[in-house]
């Protein structure tokens, strides 16, 4: 069969010293030995053969040293002795930049930056880039730079979290006259620094009668808006008497507890926890636990209201309740499995204006 014209046929040059030719190398002709096709590339201003040598596999390829010339007008012709097709291909070489993809991605690091670099084979282009941000839970940002540099280019990503990782990768075209994309560059994985942990903790408390003063058990849980901003979290519970002005006493637990058992006498108590990772403290939650007046309603810091109904659904119990003006909040606490010793404790917090919720466990 004679052969099939050259389809998609184009050039370009990644350093404005070589060009590239390549073109869809088409059907099998069932020709063999002398008779397979021969590839031919003429350029139409100099009248002259294009010197370079075909190679094809799924895709034909041809490159060159331009020197000087700029405008080309590039025919390939490929024949067998059973006919010969042509494709043509006018364009400006400083058009056709296709740029190397970058390589050698560095980093340095704050809390919330990443100063990002990396190097180019491209010298004396200037390159448009775009970095690709893959956050953790798979969210793309890209952020657009413009490469001016040497030997290497840079950009600064701002707004990212602390202790976070993020994979990051970089593609360039030329900024002048844009051709096409660069490859991707080789994935960078890069982790920010360590921060202050933001938000406060969620905490909470049961209050039973003890001999001689009240045993109280703190429970705490991360908030939504917590971030720990760190790999190693601790917690530090700490309680001091508002009456005596005694010396606070404190206590560390490390992140696998969730809750502690202390011994308040009759005094009124302001309790804090506290997250803390290799940088510094949150924010303190604080509890009060007013002074004790013998009867069963000051063991606790708020009046304790009555359900107006609870009634069991297929989603949990349904709760319901008056609210008062004078509240600014409401929490439910409950057990998932009250027969355990310790209670599992679990709490929920609700605004003044709330007055039904649904419990799941």
């Amino acid at each position: 069969e004679p052969p099939d014209t050259p389809t998609d046929f184009s050039c370009q040059t990644e350093d404005m010293r070589v060009a590239t030719c390549m073109w869809s190398k088409g059907g099998d002709t069932y020709l063999y030995g002398h008779n397979l096709p021969r590839y031919t590339l003429f350029e139409e201003f100099s009248k002259k053969m294009v010197p370079c040598t075909v190679s094809c596999s799924e895709q034909c390829l041809c490159s060159w040293d331009i020197g000087q010339q700029r405008i080309y007008n590039i025919t390939v012709t490929v024949e067998n002795p059973l006919g010969k097709k042509t494709a043509s291909d006018v364009f400006d070489v400083t058009h056709r930049v296709y740029p190397a993809a970058p390589f050698q991605l560095w980093g340095q690091c704050t809390d919330t930056e990443i100063a990002l670099y990396w190097k180019h084979q491209n010298k004396g282009i200037e390159l448009f880039c775009q970095t690709e941000v893959i956050q953790p839970d798979g969210e793309v940002e890209l952020h657009n730079s413009s490469d001016t540099h040497l030997h290497y280019a840079n950009i600064t990503l701002s707004g990212l979290q602390p202790y976070t990782e993020y994979r990051v990768r970089v593609h360039c075209g030329a900024a002048k006259y844009f051709w096409r994309w660069s490859e991707w560059s080789k994935a960078l994985t890069i982790r920010t620094k360590e921060s202050t942990p933001s938000g406060e903790l969620d905490i909470w408390r049961e209050v039973t009668p003890g001999l001689g003063g009240r045993n109280v058990t703190l429970f705490w849980k991360q908030a939504d808006s917590f971030r720990a901003n760190g790999g190693s979290i601790s917690y530090e519970v700490t309680w001091e008497n508002l009456e005596d002005g005694s010396k606070s006493e404190s206590i560390s637990f490390s992140s696998v507890y969730n809750r502690t058992r202390i011994f308040l006498d009759n005094h009124s108590y302001r309790i804090t926890v506290k997250a803390k990772n290799n940088v510094n403290y949150s924010l303190p939650s604080v509890l009060i636990i007013p002074r004790s007046t013998g009867n069963s309603r000051g063991i606790f810091s708020t009046e304790e209201l009555k359900e107006e109904q609870v009634n069991g659904v297929d989603d949990g119990i349904f709760l319901s309740w008056e609210p008062r003006h004078m509240y600014d909040s409401y929490i439910i606490d409950w057990c998932n499995f009250p027969r355990l010793q310790p209670c599992d404790l679990q709490w929920k917090r609700f605004g003044p204006n709330t007055s039904s919720a649904l419990i799941s466990s």
